[in-house]
Formats: C-alpha cells, sequence, structure tokens
C-alpha cells in the first residue's frame, strides 16, 4: 500500500510515494551545494555522488544469493545464499539487549498450554498447517477492549470506511504491532536547491525477541521519484535510520523516550526484491539494538496459510488518520497465490504496509499468514492485498532462533518449448530458485546419457537467469541428437534439467539429476 509524503517545515508541498508517511527536514550543505554527510564514518565527509551513482555501481547480477543485509551503523551492504533445508539458527542476539525475558512471563501455545517461549516448528494435527508459537508476557496479556470508530471516516472499499480505531494499544496482540519511522538522509529538494532527510512512518510487527518484520518497500524504496525529489532515475535504496515505537497510541509516543522504543540494526530483504522490486517478494526481517519482544512478546507464525474462510484481520498505523493513532479491520481473503494474498472487503490506506495478517484457527490465536504490501482502487471492485508467508519466509524467519537440518531439495530449471525455427529450437528456462544463477546450456542437441550425465558436450554456452526469471536457450539440431541439456552449479553439485522427445506442438519430457560439480 502506497504512502503520503508531507513536510515539516513551513511552506512544502505534498506528494505521494509507496509505502508509508513521510515528512522532510532540511539538512546542512557545503559551500559547493554538496551534502556534509552525517554518518557512523565521520561528519566531515563530503558527498559529491548522488544515491543513483552510487547503486549504479552496485553488482545486482549476483548469483547463488538470494538475501541482502544491510547494517545501518556502518551502511555495509551483504549478501548471503540461505538454503531453507538446512541452516544453522543465527542466533540473533544484540549486546546492547536492555531488557531480559521476565520471570513472570508465559507463552500461550496453540494448545493453550502456559511455558516458555517455544522456537520449533509444528504441525497441526494431521493437516498441513505448520506454524511456529507466538510468545506474550503477562503484562501484555490479552483482554476485552473498546474500539471507536473514526469521526471523519474515509471510504476506500465501498461506500464506508469500516475500520475502527485501537484505543488500548499496550496489550496483546497490539503491543507487538510498532508505528515504523524510517529515516532517508540527504535527499535532494530541486525546487529549493538543498538536501533534506525524509521520514517515512509504515507499521512493522513482533517476530521474535529482537526480530521484526515488515514490507520489502516501507525499507528500500525510490525517494526520488516524485515532486521535488524526482531525478529522474530509478535509484531504489535503504535508509539511514529505522526507529520503532510499538503499541503506540499517537504521535506524542514517536520519541526515543517511548517505554516500547527500539532501532534497527540490521535489514533483510530477498534479493529478489532488490534487483526488481515486485509485490511478490516484498518483505523485510529487521534486527533490532534490543530485545524488547521480551516485553512486548512476538507473533506466532503460520506457513502458506490457504483457508479463505477464516476471517482475516489487520491492525496498523494509516497516514489518513491522526498520526500514531493504531487502526485494525477484520475481513477475509478471496483469492491467494503462490506469493499474494488478495481481498476486497478490508480497508487499508499509505502507512499501514507492512502490518500483520492475523488468522485465528483451532488454537492458533492472532498468528500471522502475511505481510499488507498493496493496494489497486483504480480496479472494480477495488482490492487489496499482500505478501503470503510461503515456506521460504517462513523458514528465513525462523532461522534467527533454531536450526533445521533436512534432507536438501533442488532447485531444478523448468524447461518448456517456446517455437521452432528451421533448425534451431528456442527454449523457454526457468529460473525456480530464490537466487541468481549462471546457466550453463549446450547450444547443440546431444545425446541422452550426455545430457544426463553433462558429458561430452562440446558447445555449452551461459547465461544469467535473475531469482524466478525466465530466459531463452537456443539450441540447434544435431544430426542424430535429440535431447538437451542446461545446469548451474551450487555447493559443490551441478543441478541439471534435461529432455527429449522435443515436438513442435509445444511438448517435450524433460528429467533431472544431480552429479558432483
Amino acid at each position: 500500500m502506497f504512502c503520503k509524503i508531507i513536510a515539516t517545515f513551513l511552506l512544502a508541498m505534498p506528494l505521494v510515494l509507496g509505502g508509508t508517511t513521510i515528512s522532510v527536514q532540511e539538512v546542512s550543505t557545503g559551500s559547493n551545494n554538496t551534502i556534509i554527510k552525517n554518518s557512523a564514518v565521520s561528519n566531515e565527509i563530503v558527498v559529491d555522488e548522488t544515491s543513483a551513482e552510487l547503486l549504479a555501481s552496485d553488482d545486482k547480477t549476483l548469483t547463488d544469493v538470494n538475501i541482502v543485509n544491510y547494517n545501518l551503523s556502518t551502511g555495509a551492504t551483504t549478501f548471503e545464499y540461505f538454503n531453507m533445508y538446512s541452516f544453522e539458527a543465527k542466533n540473533s542476539n544484540s549486546s546492547n539487549s536492555v531488557n531480559e525475558l521476565s520471570l513472570n512471563s508465559s507463552i500461550g501455545n496453540a494448545v493453550g498450554e502456559v511455558n516458555m517461549p517455544d522456537y520449533e516448528v509444528h504441525r497441526l494435527g494431521d493437516t498441513d498447517i505448520y506454524y511456529v508459537n507466538g510468545y506474550t508476557p503477562l503484562s501484555a496479556a490479552s483482554e476485552e477492549i473498546k474500539d471507536e470508530e473514526a469521526e471523519s471516516p474515509d471510504a476506500i472499499i465501498g461506500t464506508e470506511d469500516s475500520r475502527t480505531q485501537v484505543t488500548n494499544t499496550k496489550i496483546s496482540p497490539y503491543l507487538k504491532v510498532a508505528y515504523m519511522k524510517a529515516t532517508y538522509d540527504n535527499v535532494y529538494d530541486y525546487s529549493e536547491n538543498t538536501y533534506r532527510s525524509l521520514y517515512i512512518y509504515s507499521t512493522a510487527f513482533m517476530i521474535g525477541k529482537n526480530i521484526v518484520s515488515t514490507a520489502g518497500h516501507c525499507l528500500y524504496q525510490d525517494v526520488t521519484n516524485l515532486g521535488d525529489y524526482d531525478d529522474g532515475i530509478d535509484n531504489p535504496r535503504f535508509p539511514d535510520k529505522v526507529e520503532f515505537y510499538f503499541g503506540a497510541s499517537n504521535f506524542l509516543d514517536a520519541t526515543e523516550s517511548y517505554q516500547y522504543y527500539a532501532e534497527g540494526e540490521v535489514l533483510h530483504i530477498e534479493y529478489s526484491y532488490y534487483v526488481s522490486p515486485d509485490f511478490e517478494h516484498d518483505w523485510a526481517v529487521i534486527e533490532l539494538d534490543r530485545n524488547l519482544g521480551n516485553t512486548t512478546g512476538w507473533f506466532g507464525r503460520v506457513m502458506n496459510w490457504d483457508v479463505m474462510s477464516i476471517p482475516i484481520k489487520t491492525c496498523g498505523y494509516p497516514s489518513d488518520k491522526l498520526p500514531g493513532t493504531m487502526w485494525e479491520m477484520t475481513g477475509s481473503f478471496y483469492s491467494k497465490t503462490d506469493y499474494r494474498y488478495y481481498t476486497n472487503d478490508i480497508d487499508t490506506m499509505g502507512g499501514q504496509s507492512g502490518s500483520p495478517y492475523l488468522i485465528d484457527y483451532s488454537g492458533l490465536t492472532n498468528f500471522v499468514c502475511g505481510i499488507h504490501t498493496f493496494a489497486d482502487s483504480s480496479e472494480t471492485p477495488a482490492y487489496n492485498g499482500g505478501t503470503v508467508l510461503n515456506e521460504f519466509i517462513f523458514y528465513y524467519m525462523n532461522s534467527f532462533t533454531s536450526s533445521r537440518n533436512e534432507d536438501s531439495e533442488y532447485e531444478y530449471p523448468i524447461v518448456s518449448i517456446f517455437m521452432k525455427s528451421g533448425s534451431k529450437w528456442f527454449i523457454w528456462v526457468e529460473n525456480t530458485s530464490s537466487a541468481g544463477i549462471n546457466l550453463e546450456y549446450n547450444s547443440k542437441m546431444c545425446f541422452l546419457n550426455d545430457a544426463k550425465n553433462w558429458s561430452g558436450l562440446n558447445d555449452v554456452v551461459s547465461i544469467y537467469i535473475a531469482p524466478y526469471a525466465l530466459n531463452i536457450m537456443t539450441i540447434s539440431e544435431n544430426v542424430f541428437a535429440t535431447s538437451i541439456t542446461c545446469s548451474y552449479v551450487r555447493g559443490g553439485e551441478r543441478i541439471i534439467t534435461y529432455a527429449n522427445n522435443l515436438n513442435a506442438d509445444g511438448t517435450l519430457t524433460s528429467y533431472n539429476n544431480v552429479i558432483s560439480a
């Protein structure tokens, strides 16, 4: 869901941007109108490159990479490959922790028992539903609350706004939801010929003692794409600072002295979103500078939720209401893909990006199944939607607290026939991996055993394919050979897809194999 930008200084004009609510602050410049960068490195560094020029130098065609990590203290961007089938716990725990687990804290698990935090993956009965429990301290236990209707409701879907204000935000589950502020420094204002800091407000929620989740576009976005800041370049960037105010009930709570305040330390987004931002991979995880979740509690999570008949609740901080006030609504999903949920009866506005989608089902109470990220009011009927907590996201979130060691499953390329022209076959090849790959294929047909074992191949070419993307292989006919083959290398293994029985009507027979690289 996209957001609104407003200025904190006089005479500034409002404009609209994707994700949340933005306010702007002027910052000092040098004598040649270059920005004096305020950073952890030095206050005397003069930056004479725009963020676009800096980002243009990034290598966004990396292989065996599916997670991007951004350290807010150092400004360093690093990359990793996360294997969701086998990983060791990251054991994330800030050295600056200011909150320890209270002796009177408890967790209510999916069957109502009370115990200490449980980080393991559970299966609900004999269903295909897998979940991880949340945690609720006794001091933040749930109780009945009274909601107030908005005084001047804004219609979003249908003829009236059905959201209600949360008036007691300091109890579960609302205390686990944060008013999030992302600060982007050194943004050039063309109308005033100066640099400013932009503040973007949105929503996030706690998923561990010092782990938070939100929408990816709230933390990695182009803040120079509209109005007085438009530089005509697509240059998304990470913020310089991210702050959280859990259970905020008004804008006065948005201070560093607030009881439930924390700062972000490291941001994590999916590499496919870093390469090409889209709503299918629009999610983020943030490590905090303190174990605030021991006080606020955190949400349980359910993977690949697909029971469309169950009501869905969401709560967050919309920009069309008073700043820092939390609003909620219940509705339902009408459709699901592998990556997205769709709803046409839940009202949302900018600022609610990053809000959790919550379900209650068979003992699972206020479990997160997705993250609100988008809307389209131009369609009839209008709809909202968000990111599904699919297997990859579910296990990446879990990796901060627990390990997973299972037999590896391979992400084989998928091949299909695009067309045949003369003696050449044009073959679609899909990268099913969450990481970019350097795909190799033989540009001439080969024999089936050579295709299977990647042997006797004399015409191998290589192409890069981004995460989840498609490319074309051009393969020539070769006397009596009738097979095609392609592969990539990961972790010392060559992952192969090969095929025969190609037919101009679009059919083929494909196989898979793995050998040592």
